[in-house]
């Protein structure tokens, strides 16, 4: 079944995406409103109490998590990043207000079935402890999967505020399937929990991808299909050089997938007005549900618009989307 978020339209965003609805101050996925209803997965963990971080799991710090600040790369084990401090993983979560941030003591969850009564009792204990002007864009229980549990990813999720996200330890899929919202975090150089992945910029993403789009095939360590200039041919390039910049102009399109078999497994590849990105929810309101054949397309995308009918995979332009009657 289709996961489905209808949210309201945001439009500078890119798949710098994922980050820009992340607690730490990054850029990632457009800044969304949150799904009515958590996600079963959300359910699971948000009714756990903490746990422990796994000695045997993947690694830490996540730029998708939190900011980097100049703490590096350097793999910090138990602890999550929280710009220029250090959170222990487990007993600390990272308070993100914007660029404000910092440690406060985990507390138990609330009870309540919506993420929003769950996560209320972290969010005044948040509160108390950095005490910002701001709004919450964001709490960091994790900032890669081996600060979560046996058999748990650190996952990337809508927040309950508009514009917001937490990072959550989130029970595994048995096949190894992504089960985040958006994406695992991650930090470069250490494994994923996802099958058939590796971390680049913060973000669990598929190992030998192949985006395909305008003709053009990128692969390897240029595997962004980048348009620099509007009406200019695409470029391979690296997801890093696909941002606004003196060298790629004020708006380039990056396309990171073609299609589901260029995601990791159980993500979807979604299009919006900038770029295509992977991710575990479609954002409804904002993207197209990319594909390559009639088999990609959720048996129930179309009722997810009210709409009846079978959906097919039609190209249009550079790319082929999901197509209801």
């Amino acid at each position: 079944m289709e996961r489905f978020a209808c949210r309201p339209s945001l439009l500078l965003v890119g798949l710098a995406a994922i980050a820009a609805c992340t607690p730490g101050v990054p850029t990632a996925a457009p800044p969304p409103t949150p799904p009515t209803a958590p996600s079963a997965a959300l359910g699971a963990i948000a009714s756990a109490s903490p746990a422990a971080p796994s000695a045997s799991g993947p690694a830490s710090v996540a730029a998708v998590a939190s900011a980097p600040g100049p703490l590096g790369s350097r793999f910090v084990p138990g602890t999550i990043r929280c710009n220029e401090k250090l959170c222990k993983a487990g007993k600390e979560v990272c308070c993100a207000y914007g660029d404000e941030v910092g440690c406060a003591a985990r507390v138990p969850m609330g009870s309540g079935r919506m993420l929003e009564q769950k996560l209320e009792p972290q969010h005044r204990a948040c509160m108390e402890q950095v005490q910002s002007k701001y709004s919450m864009s964001g709490v960091s229980y994790c900032d890669d999967s081996s600060d979560c549990g046996a058999n748990e990813v650190c996952c990337v999720n809508w927040g309950p505020g508009s514009g917001n996200s937490h990072t959550l330890c989130v029970p595994a899929a048995r096949d190894r399937s992504n089960v985040c919202e958006l994406s695992e975090a991650c930090v470069e150089g250490q494994p994923c929990a996802i099958v058939g992945t590796h971390c680049e910029g913060g973000a669990c993403v598929l190992d030998n991808a192949r985006v395909r789009c305008s003709g053009v095939v990128c692969e390897g360590a240029t595997p962004v299909c980048c348009t620099l200039e509007p009406e200019t041919a695409p470029v391979c390039t690296s997801a890093d050089k696909c941002r606004p910049g003196p060298d790629s102009g004020p708006f380039p399109t990056a396309n990171e997938c073609s299609g589901p078999s260029t995601c990791p497994k159980g993500m979807l590849c979604q299009r919006n007005l900038f770029h295509s990105y992977c991710s575990g929810m479609l954002d409804g309101a904002n993207a197209r549900l990319v594909c390559e054949t009639d088999k990609d397309c959720p048996a129930d995308h179309c009722r997810m618009w009210g709409g009846k009918g079978k959906p097919k995979c039609v190209f249009d332009t550079d790319f082929s989307y999901c197509t209801c009657p």
